[in-house]
């Protein structure tokens, strides 16, 4: 029998302990579908669970407003409940957690055909509920939100053991579902570091080439092909969705342009801006940007921020 970690245990024993009749969105909480996860043990001896975590969300109140963080829940119970007889079969139930912790249960409803749900069933299964919950968050709430709130989907299955209570046993099969949640968004995590890495250096490689293609005599839009270039042969020129440049004086925006289009010739005295940018939707984006002096001899960078990848946090 799959056993959990200790710490997701003792998680798991802490938020049991704090169960309350009536959670904060208009969804049952976890103690009141207890006597439904208990005959569905007995009935079949085993019940799947899922656990939709909110990862950060108790970060929102100080950005967004307290109105947000109720908005938020609420969205995501609805967006749930709604995805019963779709994404979800119209038996599984969903629940509320507990006040304390941001999170929700879905308990599964046996499978149709056989005794027990498959494990590929069972993935698939939490692979679309975390995609609906992933584009909610993304294109129907407050911009930002998705990039402090995301969702975490873990799945466990519950098995009778005779040998636990029903709280025992209730725990270890939370705590199992809690964990795959926390191995999700660990994953998500790194696969989110490591691409922003790989962004920062696509966009570095091609502000530097930017830069280097600037010069007196040079159009605007030579000096733009120099930085695209790179940001293409990474595979993300569609990405890069605005000129290299623009010139900065009297007016913020001003000629001469560094785009694709522009047939502007670079001039000694001209001050442009160097900011090749990539933006992955609902993922993550980088601009890099200086502010160079064209002069008779090429160009000189006025802004001196060292470029190296600093990690916070």
């Amino acid at each position: 029998m799959e056993r959990p970690t200790d710490e997701a245990l003792r998680k798991a024993q802490t938020t049991l302990r704090g169960l309350v009749s009536d959670g904060p969105s208009r969804l049952p909480s976890l103690n009141l579908i207890a006597d439904s996860i208990r005959l569905e043990l007995e009935k079949s001896g085993q019940v799947a669970l899922l656990y939709v975590s909110l990862s950060r969300y108790g970060r929102l109140e100080p950005v967004f407003g307290w109105r947000i963080v109720g908005e938020i829940l609420d969205a995501v119970a609805a967006n749930l409940e709604g995805m019963v007889g779709s994404t979800l079969r119209r038996l599984d139930v969903v629940s509320d957690f507990t006040l304390t912790d941001d999170a929700f249960i879905v308990l599964l409803s046996p499978p149709r055909s056989t005794a027990v749900i498959a494990d590929d069933d069972l993935a698939a299964i939490t692979r679309r509920v975390y995609e609906r919950l992933q584009s909610l968050l993304l294109n129907d709430l407050a911009p930002g939100v998705y990039d402090r709130v995301h969702p975490s989907v873990g799945a466990a299955v519950l098995a009778a053991d005779p040998s636990e209570t029903f709280e025992q046993n209730l725990q270890r099969g939370l705590a199992l579902a809690m964990q795959a949640a926390g191995e999700q968004a660990a994953l998500y995590d790194r696969d989110l570091e490591a691409t922003l890495a790989r962004l920062y250096e696509v966009c570095l490689a091609a502000q530097l080439a930017g830069l280097a293609a600037m010069g007196a005599g040079v159009t605007g839009g030579a000096a733009d092909a120099g930085a695209r270039e790179v940001i293409a042969a990474a595979g993300w020129g569609e990405h890069f969705g605005h000129g290299l440049g623009h010139g900065v004086g009297l007016e913020v925006h001003e000629a001469p342009a560094a785009r694709p289009e522009s047939t502007d010739t670079l001039e000694p005295g001209n001050v442009l801006s160097c900011e090749p940018g990539i933006y992955l939707p609902g993922v993550a984006g980088v601009r890099i940007e200086d502010l160079v002096l064209i002069t008779d001899g090429g160009r000189e960078r006025l802004t001196h921020v060292g470029k190296e990848l600093v990690t916070v946090g």
